[in-house]
């Protein structure tokens, strides 16, 4: 029932989640072989992945706060488009053996493409669907952006670079390019809901005129009172 009737949204939030689930796979799996085949050390390689899970987590209990401040939309803008600026250099970094630079690089690649993107997808995934479909839609939709992103992107980058990372390199900010595009055209689709009552949903749902939330009635000290909504 949740496909027949908010299938749009579940294929865009699908596709907007798909860039978390590609950036997390490409470089937390992935990248583990590419940059052995770029020659750095196994035991360096794990170390630069365990910094970049602390950027994660730490996007993630900021992700709240920003996407209360720049509103959803704008603050997976700025996440999808900073992450896919920095996979050029980040992938020059790693060819050049410049670990210093990849760390530098992978952090905010794992805070804003990961972390921020991890705390975006259950606020965006919930806060497009009516509650009798909330639960079905955001489950469908993050699992099938799992398979968009995280089981297509690196299997593919497998595929096209292979072993020779030195002159096939460039695939890996293309494949990135590709899945930003796709994510912000869905986002362009995608409702803003910072300021929506979820309620409004529901009516929506259920065919109802939407009407807005009533202020809380506060005491007015100079009557000894309460006002409410029309006072």
């Amino acid at each position: 029932m949740v496909l027949k009737k908010h299938l749009g949204s579940v294929i865009l939030v699908a596709l907007i989640v798909a860039f978390m689930h590609m950036d997390g796979f490409v470089t937390g799996t992935y990248f583990i072989s590419f940059m052995r085949f770029a020659g750095i050390p196994l035991a360096t390689i794990a170390m630069i992945l365990m910094l970049s899970r602390v950027a994660d987590i730490l996007g993630v209990f900021l992700s709240g706060p920003l996407a209360d401040i720049c509103k959803r939309r704008m603050a997976a803008y700025i996440a999808i488009g900073l992450t896919t600026l920095l996979s050029y250099p980040f992938v020059l970094a790693v060819l050049g053996k410049n670990i210093a630079l990849v760390i530098a690089l992978q952090i905010p690649i794992s805070f804003f493409g990961i972390g921020i993107l991890h705390g975006l997808a259950p606020i965006l995934a919930s806060e497009s669907f009516p509650t009798k479909f909330r639960y079905s839609g955001a489950g469908i939709s993050y699992n099938l952006s799992g398979i968009l992103g995280g089981m297509i992107a690196p299997s593919l980058l497998a595929g096209l670079i292979g072993e020779d990372v030195f002159h096939r390199w460039y695939f890996v900010p293309v494949i990135y390019a590709f899945y930003c595009v796709v994510a912000m055209l869905a986002l362009l689709f995608i409702r803003e809901t910072r300021d929506v009552n979820l309620s409004a949903l529901d009516q929506a749902e259920a065919g109802l005129p939407i009407t807005l939330r009533p202020r809380e009635a506060v005491p007015d000290q100079l009557s000894g009172g309460f006002s409410g909504p029309n006072s």
